[in-house]
């Protein structure tokens, strides 16, 4: 395994190359930072030991560096470091360090360190390659049901278009049935196929915009179940967000419609909020329903996939892939989701979302600034 050595003091720089060596690593040796990161943006190292305090660039500045740079595998970053002040070694845990060890460094201590480093980088490779099988499986099966269900729904149509009302009423109860289900097996192959597309998406291509023109976007798809249940949504002050628009739209569709189809006897009121986080680092979002709710117990399995309440057979039944698709939305951009709910008294789900940085916003402003939050609920 490669490994990248940055060390300024010459004699430190060689005996960790022949430790390095010895113990079956490939190192590449720096002298600073600087040396460093263009060898790093050059070629690929999975394990890096820096010294912390050098000339040119310290080892804090080339792990920011190095955790700001898109890579295709984790690295693992081990900061040799005289440094034993708790509020030094937090400050190089918050740069990105994932180990540190103590100037004048003891052999065996480094080697236990580093093979501890090895083995989460090939854990990560090794989940990194099974989520890409995965999703590559996922794509490819979705897209080979999705031919043969399109035969399926269309012939289906045929029959239900001539030969409804001609046949007794049974074949009339068959026909409908294999259409539910078809129309069941779609949505879940829908669903498969936005689950495994979620990895897909770059950071860098993240854009500033505003939520509630996403929300009232949503309004307008959902306008027909809206209707059909006599639902009321109501939106206040949503800000500017930066991320991805798509997965956010995703996002606030599937809680909405979860508002919509898990309603109890009652027409559903659903009301979106937005406010600071604590830290006022994020916007703290809730989305607040009068329906059903869930049990306690369920709370953390309702974001896995596939884990459905309701079966199949129930009034409720989804494809239990709809909040796991939140959740991974969510985590991709930083932010957290929960749920706070009582069985029969309606659910409110949190999420947070980082708030847009200065520059961002400054941009956006120059573009046409801020549109306040406003109410989109359907009329009375």
């Amino acid at each position: 395994m490669k490994i990248l050595i940055v060390e300024d003091d010459r004699a430190t720089r060689l005996r960790l190359k022949t430790h390095a060596t010895a113990w079956g690593y490939e190192p590449t040796v720096a002298a600073n930072g600087r040396e460093a990161w263009e060898v790093f943006q050059a070629e690929a190292f999975p394990l890096v030991i820096s010294d912390w305090i050098m000339p040119e660039m310290d080892g804090l500045e080339l792990v920011r560096r190095i955790r700001r740079e898109a890579s295709e595998g984790y690295v693992f970053v081990i900061l040799l470091t005289s440094q034993g002040e708790t509020s030094k070694l937090v400050e190089g845990m918050e740069a990105g360090a994932d180990d540190f060890v103590a100037k004048p460094f003891e052999t065996d201590e480094l080697r236990a360190r580093l093979r501890a480093g090895q083995r989460i980088v090939e854990l990560e490779h090794r989940l990194a390659t099974s989520n890409a099988e995965l999703a590559a499986f996922a794509s490819v099966a979705s897209h080979d049901l999705r031919e043969p269900l399109r035969t399926i729904t269309s012939f289906l149509g045929l029959l239900e278009r001539d030969y409804r009302g001609k046949l007794d009423e049974r074949a009339d109860e068959f026909i409908t049935f294999i259409m539910d289900a078809a129309n069941r097996m779609r949505a879940l192959i829908n669903d498969l196929l936005t689950y495994a597309r979620l990895d897909k998406g770059k950071p860098e291509l993240f854009e500033t915009f505003e939520t509630q023109v996403v929300f009232e976007d949503k309004l307008s798809l959902l306008q027909l179940s809206i209707d059909e249940c006599g639902a009321r949504i109501t939106a206040e002050d949503l800000p500017i967000v930066h991320g991805d628009r798509s997965q956010i739209s995703q996002l606030l569709q599937n809680l909405l419609s979860n508002g919509l189809k898990y309603r109890s006897e009652e027409s559903p009121v659903i009301r979106i909020t937005a406010t600071d986080s604590d830290d006022g680092r994020f916007w703290h979002f809730s989305v607040r329903d009068n329906g059903i709710g869930i049990p306690e117990k369920h709370f953390a399995d309702i974001f896995q996939p596939f884990r459905r309440l309701h079966g199949t057979g129930s009034a409720y039944a989804g494809s239990g892939v709809g909040l796991a698709i939140c959740h991974k939305v969510v985590e991709r951009h930083g932010g957290r989701i929960w749920v706070e709910s009582e069985e029969g008294n309606g659910s409110t789900f949190h999420f947070t979302l980082p708030k847009v940085p200065q520059a961002a916003i400054s941009s956006s402003s120059a573009i046409g600034g801020e549109t306040p939050g406003r109410d989109a609920e359907k009329p009375d």
